[in-house]
């Protein structure tokens, strides 16, 4: 295999291009050999090159979204609702029924904010490929161990609408920024001619941010003081990379309609399921070697996450979140937000 692609991934991921070909080869080339041999003392070196452990944030923006909206109250035995009339009073659809049952429903319409901060959570990269200017593509997965910290956060804007008493449905758009420390561990074989590898390692520092846009569906349902709820969302993120990331996640969670006080709380439990699996793809102009191609194939190593939660509802038109889940292998991810509602 020639060891430019090789010294292509070694720069990529390394994120310094001068210090990573100085470790890698001497001037004349990595074909010569080292002179000295590298050091092994590892370097740090800052890059603006795509991370492919900052990958996690394309999911906290649907994440954040699915925690159960306002819901229907549950009536008193033989209770009939009524609603004073609203600008709002189209929606939801089949109101009516809901209310001669004495369901006390939510205003329709909510516009929110989520803040989000994740940490700790592993990403696996299942196979990782580059591709120096019209060369072949070669996987380099064999000689390069990779491993990161992540710090992800997160602020969306959520606008929902509840379409029936039990559907709701909303759009979100947000900006996500995460900072990466990445360590890197090549093995880089040498010439036949001299035997043996080069091995190096790299401390890479990262820092990207992008946007995020997407939408979902919500389905809600209870019986007395206890509910259901349960969320599917897509989104897209732009943090850099040659084709924007997608993820989809479900969640399901239970709880109960409870008081804080003299105020209205829900509590919850629940599980959700991360689809973030995508292929990384991206370039990066290296000099003396030219445009470097690479495509990671990555995901999360424990997509499923338990979370508990809590809504307070501070008045009909304003209500605050907060969320806690875990993948229960040091992944954390809090959330925190005020929606409201008219």
């Amino acid at each position: 295999m020639s060891p430019r692609p090789i010294l292509a991934a070694v720069l990529l991921l390394g994120g310094a291009t001068a210090r990573a070909q100085e470790a890698a080869a001497p001037s004349d080339g990595p074909s010569d050999g080292p002179s000295d041999g590298p050091s092994d003392e590892p370097s740090d070196a800052p890059s603006d090159v795509p991370s492919l452990f900052a990958l996690e944030a394309v999911a906290l923006a649907p994440f954040a979204s699915a925690f159960p909206a306002a819901q229907a109250t549950a009536p008193p035995a033989g209770a009939v609702a009524v609603e004073e009339e609203r600008w709002s009073s189209f929606l939801p659809l089949m109101k009516d029924e809901a209310l001669a049952r004495g369901y006390v429903l939510p205003l329709p319409f909510g516009a929110g904010a989520t803040f989000t901060v994740l940490s700790g959570r592993d990403i696996r990269v299942r196979d990782l490929s580059v591709r120096v200017n019209n060369e072949p593509e070669h996987s380099v997965s064999h000689i390069v161990d990779l491993g990161s910290e992540s710090d992800v956060f997160n602020a969306n804007l959520k606008l929902d609408a509840w379409i029936l008493p039990f559907l709701n449905v909303y759009a979100l758009a947000g900006y996500v920024y995460n900072e990466s420390k990445t360590n890197v561990h090549v093995s880089v074989p040498r010439p036949p001619a001299v035997g043996g590898t080069y091995e190096f390692d790299m401390n890479v520092d990262t820092r990207l941010d992008g946007f995020v846009g997407g939408g979902g569906i919500t389905l809600a349902g209870g019986y007395g003081d206890f509910f259901l709820v349960v969320d599917s969302n897509y989104s897209q993120t732009d943090i850099g990379f040659d084709d924007n990331f997608r993820a989809i996640t479900a969640s399901i969670r239970t709880g109960f309609q409870g008081k804080v006080g003299t105020l209205s709380a829900q509590f919850w439990v629940g599980g959700s399921y991360w689809d973030t699996n995508n292929v990384a793809k991206g370039h990066v102009d290296v000099p003396n070697v030219g445009r470097v191609h690479f495509a990671a194939d990555q995901g999360p190593v424990y997509p499923w996450l338990l979370d508990l939660g809590t809504n307070l509802r501070i008045s009909r038109g304003f209500e605050c979140f907060a969320d806690f889940a875990f993948d229960g292998h040091g992944g954390i991810i809090a959330t925190v937000g005020p929606v409201f509602r008219f």
